[in-house]
């Protein structure tokens, strides 16, 4: 357990630090063009290599572990190198050839992408994304090192590899905005994908990998088996991506900047949502896949008990600050440059709509990789294809009253729509996780939510005195003041009313704390 929790927080502040260091990325973006057509442009560009970078990274992570897993457990590190060596193969020659054959039908793919587009904006959007399409082969290279690290629960260097690219992509769009305009934020993508790749050899080398040339074999039993569990994977993750295909399509026949701020409501969101969620889904998954390797189903179900009610602790005081301070986060993050107070308001609509599904995304991706772990993949490719369906009638029924917030509602309804399926079809697989224990916890945060929301309101009175008194010297330093008086508060009578009524989600996580900074173990009842 001792590796579980070094390896949880190591990637909890890689993720926090890449997270921060990706919306500070964003930030110059919107101060360099805020949500006029250039940056709607490159939304759109952005699109399809960004959908492929998705589908990738889940069909291959997904996918490999488990079939590299096999020899891991069994010890046969001949047969697990060359395993690695064929799929590299194989994948670096499927990614470039669908790289290539979508450079030359771009303009045919952006059309069906953009249809309110001009012809100006069509041509734009199309050389963006042409100059976008290595990232897709370069990512196949990437995600399947980092599968190879993953799999052998070593966290260190695909961690290190997106805070490192986010470094330099900010450094690259900064130097070169007056000279290449948006054009800038492209060569920041290509080169930041480089270096991820490039930061994972050390990782990989360490392994002494090999393997035989005259052995390499691209279609054998073991990547077939791969395949068979790739190819729902990446049907299920296109289907999960065309909610984001519909979201911008929809958008993109809304007023001009429609798609930007839902774009920088949900990077936002994201922001928050990672910075537990993530990192311990990424690093629960290889648990979950050895668990179901090795049969230990109760030990598994108490291992997801126990994760649920963490990640529901942690995140839900999260969603509460966005829900309430939405346009004040926005503002304090966002509003300079080309970024207005227009731009403002319509981004933090967004954001308190994608706010309530906060818990709902990080679930679900949990329950997600359950079912992958377990190998099966085409359950979670059923619901997706449920959700499409469901998100594209919600988001044709909001956004006639709503407009672009009604796309965000609709994406807060679906997703949690399709927990609740996923949870149901997990019970059929695994049995009850004990949800009474689930229910109660819950009940208690939900009263430490209701005391965290009626601090909120008694800081943003004190608060008010202190504007009152001319105290601050500029806009910015009065809203950064009030967030951190607020939540600063509304956290501490959060976590005090949890301890007063004895949380044991609370209890896990000092006791995770007090083990990584003292070395001590701690009992958890």
């Amino acid at each position: 357990m001792s590796s579980l929790f070094k390896n949880t927080l190591m990637v909890a502040v890689f993720t926090l630090g890449s997270r921060l260091l990706g919306f500070v990325r964003e930030i110059l973006y919107a101060a360099f063009y805020g949500t006029t057509y250039e940056m709607d442009a490159f939304l759109i560009a952005n699109l399809f290599p960004g959908i492929m970078l998705v589908v990738l990274q889940t069909a291959i992570i997904s996918s490999f572990i488990p079939v590299y897993n096999k020899y891991l457990v069994s010890n046969d590190r001949e047969n697990a190198d060359q395993f690695f060596v064929n799929s590299l193969v194989l994948v670096m020659i499927i990614t470039g050839l669908f790289t290539t054959i979508s450079i030359f039908l771009m303009p045919q793919i952006i059309a069906l992408f953009a249809p309110g587009y001009n012809q100006d904006q069509l041509d734009l959007t199309v050389n963006i994304s042409r100059l976008l399409m290595p990232t897709v082969f370069l990512s196949s290279i990437l995600y399947l090192l980092t599968a190879v690290q993953q799999a052998q629960k070593k966290f260190f260097y695909p961690a290190l590899a997106l805070l490192v690219s986010n470094i330099i992509a900010i450094i690259i769009t900064y130097l070169f905005n007056d000279l290449l305009g948006i054009y800038a934020v492209v060569l920041a993508s290509l080169l930041a994908m480089l270096l991820q790749n490039m930061l994972q050899i050390p990782g990989v080398w360490k392994f002494q990998i090999k393997f035989s040339f005259q052995k390499l074999s691209l279609i054998n039993s073991d990547t077939q088996k791969m395949w068979l569990l790739m190819y729902p994977l990446i049907l299920s993750s296109v289907i999960s991506q065309i909610n984001i295909v519909i979201d911008r399509y929809l958008a993109s026949l809304l007023p001009t900047g429609s798609i930007s701020s839902l774009f920088y409501a949900y990077k936002i969101n994201t922001v928050f949502n990672s910075l537990i969620g993530t990192s311990i889904i990424t690093v629960m998954f290889p648990v979950f896949t050895n668990l179901f390797a090795e049969n230990k189903i109760n030990d598994l179900k108490k291992r997801l008990n126990l994760i649920i009610r963490v990640i529901m602790f942690v995140v839900l005081p999260l969603i509460l600050i966005l829900i309430f301070y939405s346009r004040e986060i926005t503002e304090l993050l966002l509003r300079r440059g080309k970024f207005d107070y227009q731009a403002t308001i319509a981004t933090a609509g967004s954001l308190f709509f994608f706010s309530f599904g906060m818990l709902s995304v990080s679930l679900l991706e949990l329950l997600n990789n359950v079912f992958y772990a377990k190998q099966d993949s085409k359950t979670p490719f059923k619901i997706s294809l449920m959700g499409v369906i469901v998100y594209t009638s919600l988001s044709l029924f909001l956004m006639q009253y709503l407009f672009q917030n009604g796309l965000a509602l609709a994406h807060t309804l679906t997703v949690t729509i399709n927990l609740i399926v996923l949870i149901s079809l997990l019970h059929n697989k695994i049995g009850n996780f004990n949800y009474p224990k689930i229910v109660t916890s819950f009940s208690k945060m939900a009263l430490s939510g209701l005391a965290m929301i009626l601090s909120f309101w008694g800081s943003d009175q004190m608060f008010e005195i202190l504007i009152g008194r001319d105290l601050f010297s500029n806009k910015i330093s009065e809203l950064f003041t009030h967030l951190v008086f607020t939540t600063v508060i509304g956290g501490f009578c959060y976590l005090m009313i949890a301890f007063l009524l004895k949380s044991e989600e609370m209890q896990y996580i000092l006791s995770f704390i007090i083990r990584m900074v003292f070395k001590k173990k701690v009992k958890v009842s």
